[in-house]
């Protein structure tokens, strides 16, 4: 299990909490939360401003571990988490030389 590569993440980035919690109204009106997690489950979407390197090397690593857990290291809490990719990571061409925006989305295994 090879950690996430080391690569700056910028603002933007987020952890997300979900714990299936949806609001019905009943016929007169009345709010009923329904909770259909039994623990709350968390995802990131991290954002890279990198070079073509780095882009490389989140994209090999993301072609080396789709679909297997790894280790991830959050900046915004210093926290190390096992994660999974839930999607290929996008790539987008910014302005200067060789400069990406990368994002990666993950979901977070409790």
């Amino acid at each position: 299990m090879a950690q996430y590569p080391d690569v700056t993440q910028i603002v933007g980035s987020q952890m997300m909490a979900d714990d299936g919690t949806i609001l019905e109204r009943s016929v007169s009106g009345k709010a009923r939360l329904r909770s259909y997690f039994n623990n709350v489950e968390l995802t990131a979407q991290i954002a890279h401003e990198c070079d073509g390197p780095e882009k490389d090397a989140i994209w090999a690593h993301y072609l080396a571990h789709r679909g297997i857990a790894f280790q991830f290291l959050y900046h915004g809490d210093g926290q190390l988490y096992n994660v999974m990719y839930l999607a290929p990571p996008e790539r987008i061409p910014t302005s200067g030389t060789d400069r990406w925006r990368v994002n990666t989305q993950f979901l977070v295994e409790s």
